[in-house]
């Protein structure tokens, strides 16, 4: 489960080994119900990669659980195997200090009790998908953002233990985009 830059809205990625699957059902967790909120057909190819996205949550306004269960040819539905929570960044400023501070609100976790013990943090200077590594996170939940960049938007993301995509060593979940604009800088200027 990953924030997609391009989009702007979550989206999971996943691989299943084939067998008798009519589609899959991306869900998200409400209350104690899973709400579907997309779906893609099974290809029956072993070890496909499939991408299904959230297009009814907003990222920038809380993080999310999400699974995928397979749904049969006769409808039933697959058990629920494990979840994956998006990550939720914010910026802030400290009062005490005057830094701006990129926060974890919403750390990536997994049903199955994966946790990150640490975070890349990264800023598109200019906004436009070119990411550039700022630090990194290691431990805690706050990040001081030295001479942050106005417009820049600022991700936080962790590399996953996991491999959906024999292309790539390691998967990476991206939080939510945070770009610094001007009220963030109009209460640095009030505060000084």
């Amino acid at each position: 489960a990953t924030f997609d830059p391009t989009l702007g809205i979550n989206k999971v990625v996943f691989q299943h080994d084939g067998g008798q699957v009519e589609d899959f059902v991306l869900c998200y967790k409400q209350g104690q119900n899973w709400i579907i909120v997309d779906s893609v057909m099974a290809t029956q190819i072993p070890m496909d990669v499939y991408s299904l996205w959230d297009n009814v949550n907003d990222p920038q306004q809380q993080s999310r659980q999400y699974t995928v269960f397979a749904r049969h040819s006769c409808g039933h539905m697959s058990p629920l195997g494990d979840w994956h929570k998006t990550i939720m960044v914010g910026i802030f400023q400290d009062v005490m200090s005057g830094n701006y501070v990129l926060q974890i609100m919403d750390g990536y976790q997994t049903l199955s009790g994966y946790q990150p013990n640490s975070y890349t943090i990264w800023v598109d200077p200019l906004n436009d998908g070119n990411l550039t590594q700022v630090g990194v996170l290691d431990g805690g939940n706050s990040f001081v953002i030295q001479n942050p960049i106005l417009g820049g938007a600022y991700y936080a993301s962790v590399d996953l233990p996991w491999n959906c995509d024999s292309k790539k060593s390691t998967n990476v979940a991206f939080s939510n985009k945070r770009t610094f604009g001007i009220t963030d800088l109009s209460l640095q200027l009030k505060s000084s």
